[in-house]
């Protein structure tokens, strides 16, 4: 029923506020659901000393929202990636003029070297896609994102399905039920980013 529905940005909240996320397969729209689903709650954040040493060793420096156009084409040019179409990028830019899309840049001398992009829905991040140009930043970015949602009142980031990085973290497969249960409680909570 649900890839019968019209794309567009409310459809989009409306999809991703019950659990579910677009993927474009052949230039037709498919909502998804895993089973199970791939999260990392916040309360079980734990960095590991050697990927601690790891993302510590270079010089990054982060940003949100400075960059949203750049990291989006930039995880849509991932061979990983497909799924991110040229109507799925102009709709997660209308979702980030509304406040609800933010981009994580990281730059390393003033250069864009990784990146990600998600959905902030109450206090339940989605973590969409990411991108590195050198070693060790895609990682030092999710650690960093990790520790700054949490300090923000963040309660999980969801990662749809199964990510090493997540993983190391501290995040866990979830039944959907276990998922839609921290997601209906994620939305009637607050939590800020911060200012754009």
């Amino acid at each position: 029923m649900a890839d019968g529905l019209p794309l567009n940005v409310d459809q989009m909240l409306l999809g991703y506020m019950q659990g579910l996320f677009p993927m474009d397969v052949g230039g037709k729209l498919r909502w998804r659901c895993p089973h199970p689903r791939f999260a990392l709650p916040l309360a079980d954040l734990r960095v590991p000393p050697d990927l601690e040493r790891a993302v510590s060793s270079e010089p990054f420096e982060f940003s949100f929202d400075r960059s949203p156009r750049e990291v989006v084409e930039s995880c849509a040019r991932d061979a990983d990636e497909e799924w991110l179409s040229e109507r799925l990028k102009q709709l997660y830019l209308e979702l980030f003029e509304l406040g609800v899309m933010h981009s994580v840049e990281v730059r390393r001398r003033g250069q864009l070297v990784g990146g990600s992009f998600g959905l902030s829905l109450g206090k339940i991040w989605t973590h969409e896609a990411c991108f590195e140009r050198v070693t060790h930043a895609a990682d030092a970015e999710f650690v960093h994102l990790a520790r700054h949602l949490s300090s923000r009142g963040y309660s999980c980031i969801e990662g749809q399905v199964h990510s090493e990085i997540m993983a190391r973290l501290g995040g866990r497969d979830m039944s959907v039920h276990e998922y839609r249960s921290l997601l209906a409680r994620g939305l009637v909570a607050r939590a800020s980013l911060g200012d754009r």
